[in-house]
């Protein structure tokens, strides 16, 4: 059995719970891709550049909101790609999830989590430049296997249906914003969208 962990949004307005929270539960990572990045940039957070961004994946079922998911916002930087959730009270970066809630995918932003001992240790590191303008990865394959496991288990038992994220319609809770080109032009990153 995990232990459960408050999450909140920096000026509180959006809290709650991850509940059963362990290395079997999620696994943690450091990712450094210029998506990740320009995710933070984009809501007036520092590029975090070579520290990445460090983040719990699990599934769905495991982030119970306790107040403010009405005041949940959402971005993307693609139609139908990855969803970066946060608070539209204070710009805090908070989730990303898939765009439907079948896979039952979650990323949890580990800055704000208010004890991370349940998450065990960091099992990856993404996209790390490697001195030579490329970029190589640390623990990809756990973090595939783990996820691929605990999605085929959300598929089968159904629980992907039981999320704060989606409404019955499986649509999310809030209208997407879709970056335009242009936009994603200005954000100040050296390392352009992948």
């Amino acid at each position: 059995m995990g232990q459960d962990v408050a999450f909140a949004c920096e000026c509180g307005q959006i809290h709650g719970l991850l509940t059963d929270i362990s290395e079997k539960t999620g696994t943690g990572l450091v990712c450094h891709c210029s998506q990740c990045r320009a995710a933070e940039v984009y809501l007036d957070q520092e590029d975090p550049k070579e520290d990445g961004v460090a983040i719990f994946q699990t599934t769905l079922d495991h982030v119970n909101f306790i107040a403010g998911a009405d005041k949940m916002y959402a971005f993307s930087f693609d139609k139908d790609r990855l969803v970066h959730w946060y608070a539209s009270c204070c710009k805090s970066p908070l989730f990303n999830t898939m765009s439907e809630p079948k896979t039952g995918f979650v990323s949890v932003m580990v800055d704000r989590l208010s004890d991370t001992s349940a998450l065990g240790r960091i099992r990856a590191m993404l996209y790390v430049d490697d001195g030579t303008g490329k970029q190589k990865h640390e623990g990809l394959r756990h973090v595939i296997a783990a996820g691929m496991k605990r999605s085929a288990k959300m598929r089968l038992t159904k629980k992907w249906k039981r999320n704060d994220f989606f409404g019955k319609s499986g649509k999310p809770i809030t209208r997407v914003h879709v970056l335009s080109e242009i936009e994603k032009r200005h954000l100040p990153l050296e390392r352009k969208l992948d």
